[in-house]
């Protein structure tokens, strides 16, 4: 039969206490499919060099980092997935990579990558569901089957197996090789434990030596589940049918240290835990045992709720919790984590009203209604006394010391007086006004150091007592206006400062004051914290009265009246019921969420819950401290004692991990720097990320508080819930620390966390160097404008004033031109006409005169129509000079009766000529025509023009007699004339003559002088 746990388990310990009992809890939580586990049959659980946590399951592999569950399942079984998702066995090596033993083969895991690698062996003897899984000090991989021994050697991926052919006598073939655990010793013993009992293996000569088997064992049944060394160097051997047993190598025997105690089926794991003492516990199933004191006791009592789960592994981890992999999920065990005392007064409340405490001496008043009205217990809460108390008795609201032999009880039927030494009671009624039922419903009183009795009825304002005549008095009604009467102030407590002012809580209107000097009331927290809020109690500190109320913790300076506050957080934020100061001053707040701390040198906040222990997270009631720094928890039906001291000793802050990083739903490589610090270096394109954290406190992993702060897009931390993910999105290029914070389930924040550098790079046009350089490209470009701009300018005014010359120039050569051809010519016909008017009585001399003034009008003619051609516009293409060549030739060359042969292309380019350059070029063709016509005597002139790459050619060959150019008359201008008109516009002019052979000449005219 299996022994079976429950999620909410107590053990249970009498104190005699009549009809009473103290409960102390321990304290139990779940995780399962619902939280995100992918299976809830656990069947493993292995802690790594990390911190994370890894279960394994029958459907999936799990790392759990106190956060979130991370599952991996293998899809297609390859050698790059997990082998199985049936996982059996888990361990880490020397390199941090995971090593998981499956239902179907090998698997390692490598975190860097975050991939897996998968080897299967194929001996045929052996198979590969590995059930444990081990690694020596050699770095070999050892492994445990159902049918052998497998040894996995990493570097080579080769396994070897081991099978134990030793069939003892009586024992079935095959059982020895089915084996269950593997434990390497502190004396480097390596043992098996088999269907066929617990062998020893020689890794060295491959040889089973079976050290415990059927003799060895009480009931005869050798199915071993595990082995386990304890820090004491003692094998601990967890039987099927004989449970635990102290198992000695030396002897090969076995020792029942626990009388038979612990025993069950499902003891398949041995684990050690130390516990608040101090003492080393081994636990096995549902069990715990001192290994040293050689005492044993079941975590929970034997009753029919503990079905509700099976525990299939028992694991520690490295923060001394207790991990049970159970068929329903996984349950985490916190032993050390009995901080709060239950006292169980009754399974019905013992008053309607709330429970009354008084401390005397070592003794406490608890005061309630009916009969248990007041009754006095001692230290140990064993009662000593039952003061008063009959079924008729009220309510008892509040007890407050008058002297040594006298203490006043609030009843809700008036005040009473009791004298402790003869247990004579006297009462007193507000009797002197009409008033309603709760006038003498008396919530508290207070004594002043003047001796004053301040009464507080219900709703019915401030009141005082002569506690001599019994007489009250109305001190005050109330400040606020209520349905046209004035509203009655709530008052629940009172402290007294050092200057004698008085401060009260009120339930529905605050702190309210009082000047003894003025005789007046005020509200000083009014304009903080409005007209109306909840105040339970005060309390005095100093010169400071602190006060809690909804959403913050507050202080008022006693003269100044100075208010400074601090905000409860959110995730802890509710109703406040009471609060008290402990010995070391922190403050202690019920709450509906559970019990607060607050220290008032830190400002921080712890919170506690049912996970630690507690009763209830709803706590409605008051907390009253002790004389010896105990702090008790009033409930209806139970009392709660702890010590603050002893509970803030836990309160450590818990490893804070940044665990992943993902950008655009992919997973970024975090790169670590020598100093420790991470960074995350990307292009503009990855502006999305999801960042993961995690606190490493399984304490109680459901209640850890995450909180994240993105510098330069968060301006304060924020508030991420019980989960470590926040997501942002459209990030601009730029440098970001993304920072993180946790706090487990007490509440301590690691203001330290971690944090991620992240780099996104701006788009290349976006970067420093290319704005740079666009910059000196725009500005060089500007440059080059304002340069082409102004050098166009100058460029327009040159050519301007080249233009202004070329028009000046060109009106003096028009006006040269017209002055040497027509002006002489002119001159010239007028001397011969002068000449021919004196010689009229000669007429041959005459008439040849006249024949002389003909031909010089001819010739003023032809000039004057070779400066309209040139100076006409239309007239500047190359076809327009040789056409005009052409006409003249003809019409020159005619009258001598001389061939003229024209070479010129079908289609002329079109090419622009100058004023200058046509009139130049056409006067040198002019001047070699003359000389032909008086000097060749041919018979032929051939004239050609031919457009060539870089220049224009024009060519004019005669037939003629030719002509030496050495025999050229000194004095001849001709010649020189046409070469010095050419080279004025940039062209060249080439004559080639020899006597009897004609004369050749070739005019060039360059390109660079077109227009």
């Amino acid at each position: 039969m299996r022994k079976k746990g429950l999620l909410f388990l107590f053990i249970i310990f009498g104190y005699g206490l009549c009809a009473q009992s103290k409960v102390d809890s321990l304290v139990f939580y779940q995780l399962n499919e619902q939280n995100g586990l992918s299976d809830n049959l656990v069947n493993c659980f292995f802690q790594d060099s990390k911190g994370f946590m890894w279960i394994g399951t029958e459907d999936g592999l799990n790392r759990y980092d106190g956060s979130a569950f991370n599952v991996y399942k293998s899809k297609n079984k390859t050698a790059t997935e997990l082998a199985d998702n049936d996982i059996l066995s888990i361990t880490e090596d020397r390199q941090h990579h995971l090593w998981i033993g499956t239902k179907n083969g090998l698997s390692q895991y490598d975190a860097a990558t975050n991939s897996f690698h998968t080897w299967r062996t194929e001996d045929g003897n052996i198979n590969n569901i590995l059930k444990d899984i081990l690694i020596d000090s050699t770095g070999t991989i050892w492994l445990a089957t159902l049918n052998g021994l497998l040894k996995f050697n990493s570097k080579t991926n080769q396994f070897t197996s081991y099978l134990n052919n030793t069939i003892p006598a009586g024992y079935v073939y095959g059982r020895s090789n089915h084996i269950n655990k593997i434990l390497i010793d502190t004396k480097n013993r390596f043992w098996l434990c088999t269907y066929n009992g617990v062998w020893r293996f020689y890794p060295a000569s491959a040889q089973f030596e079976q050290y415990i088997g059927k003799k060895d064992i009480p009931s005869g049944e050798t199915f071993t589940n595990t082995i386990f060394e304890d820090a004491y160097g003692k094998l601990w051997l967890g039987l099927a049918a004989d449970g635990v047993q102290l198992f000695d190598p030396e002897t090969k025997t076995l020792k029942d240290e626990l009388n038979g105690k612990v025993k069950g089926s499902n003891l398949n794991s041995i684990t050690a835990i130390r516990d608040i003492q101090g003492h080393y516990l081994l636990n096995a199933g549902i069990f715990q045992f001192n290994p040293v004191a050689r005492t044993s006791q079941p975590l929970v009592p034997q009753t029919p709720a503990v079905a509700e789960f099976t525990i299939r592994k028992a694991y520690t981890s490295k923060d001394n919790l207790l991990w049970w992999g159970t068929d329903k999920g996984l349950r985490i065990v916190d032993l050390n984590k009995r901080f709060f005392h239950n006292l169980i007064l009754s399974s019905t409340p013992v008053t309607h009203q709330s429970i009354s405490l008084l401390q005397k001496g070592n003794a406490l008043y608890i005061g309630a209604s009916g009969n248990d009205f007041l009754k006095l217990y001692d230290s140990t809460f064993r009662l000593q006394k039952e003061v008063l108390g009959n079924k008729k008795m009220p309510a008892l609201l509040n007890i407050v010391r008058e002297d040594d032999s006298n203490i006043w009880l609030c009843t809700e039927k008036g005040l009473v007086l009791l004298n402790e030494e003869n247990s004579c009671t006297k009462t007193f009624r507000i009797t002197n006004e009409p008033s309603p039922p709760t006038i003498n419903f008396i919530s508290n009183l207070f004594i002043d150091s003047r001796g004053n009795h301040w009464v507080f009825p219900w709703r019915s304002g401030i009141w005082q007592i002569d506690k001599n005549t019994g007489r009250f008095k109305k001190i005050f009604t109330g400040f606020l206006r209520e349905n046209n009467e004035t509203k009655k102030l709530l008052v629940a407590w009172a402290v007294e400062d050092a200057t004698g002012n008085i401060w009260m809580a009120d339930l529905d209107e605050g702190v309210i004051h009082y000047n003894p000097a003025s005789g007046t009331f005020s509200k000083p927290t009014e304009k903080a914290f409005g007209k109306r809020y909840t105040l339970t109690s005060l309390l005095l500190n100093g010169d400071w009265v602190w006060g809690v109320i909804t959403g913050k913790v507050f202080r008022i300076h006693i003269r100044t009246q100075q208010i400074e506050q601090w905000n409860i957080p959110d995730e802890f934020n509710t109703d406040v019921h009471g609060f008290c100061q402990d010995m070391i001053g922190n403050l202690w707040i019920t709450t509906r969420k559970g019990l607060l701390s607050f220290n008032k040198q830190t400002h921080l906040f712890n919170r506690y819950t049912t996970n630690d222990g507690l009763m209830e997270n709803t706590m409605t009631e008051a907390l009253w401290p002790l004389q010896n720094g105990k702090i008790i928890y009033t409930a209806p039906t139970y009392l709660t004692i702890f010590d603050p001291a002893e509970l803030l000793q836990f309160n450590t802050a818990s490893p804070v991990l940044l665990t992943a990083v993902y950008s655009q739903n992919m997973s970024c490589y975090v790169q670590q720097k020598s100093n420790g610090g991470k960074f995350v270096d990307l292009d503009y394109t990855h502006n999305n990320f999801t960042f993961h954290w995690a606190v490493q406190n399984y304490n109680n992993p459901l209640l850890n508080q995450y909180y994240y702060k993105m510098e330069r897009v968060d301006a304060d931390w924020k508030y991420a819930g019980n989960k470590g993910i926040i997501q942002y999105a459209g990030l601009s290029p730029g440098k970001y620390i993304f920072r993180v914070r946790g706090a487990g389930s007490n509440g301590v924040i690691n203001k330290q966390g971690d944090y991620v550098v992240v780099i996104i790079h701006s788009p290349f046009w976006k970067t420093a160097w290319f704005v740079i350089i666009i910059g000196c490209g725009v500005l060089t470009l500007l440059v080059m404008v304002i340069r082409y701009i102004s050098q166009r300018n100058l460029r327009e005014r040159i050519l301007k004033l080249e233009k202004e010359q070329a028009i000046e120039k060109e009106r003096n050569r028009i006006s040269r031109d017209m002055h040497d051809s027509l002006g002489s010519g002119l001159t010239k016909i007028a001397i011969l006409s002068e000449v021919v008017k004196k010689q009229l009585q000669e007429p041959e001399k005459a008439k040849q005169q006249l024949e002389t003034i003909a031909e010089s009008s001819r010739e003023l003619v032809d000039n004057l129509q070779d400066i309209i051609w040139v100076l006409n516009p239309q007239n500047d293409t190359l076809e327009s000079l040789a056409a005009y060549i052409r006409e003249y030739a003809l019409q020159f060359f005619e009258p001598f009766e001389i061939t003229t042969r024209f070479y010129y292309p079908e289609k002329f380019p079109d090419i622009k000529l100058s004023d200058e350059i046509r009139r130049n070029t056409f006067l040198t063709v002019k001047e070699a025509f003359n000389n032909i016509g008086k000097h060749a005597w041919c018979n032929k002139v051939v004239i050609g023009i031919e457009p060539k790459s870089g220049a224009v050619i024009v060519t004019i060959q005669d037939d003629g007699k030719g002509f030496d150019a050495s025999e050229v008359r000194q004095f001849g201008n001709g010649l020189l004339n046409m070469q010095h008109r050419l080279k004025q516009v940039g062209g060249e002019c080439r004559i080639c003559a020899e006597k009897g052979k004609g004369t050749h000449i070739s005019i060039e005219i360059p390109s660079n002088t077109f227009v």
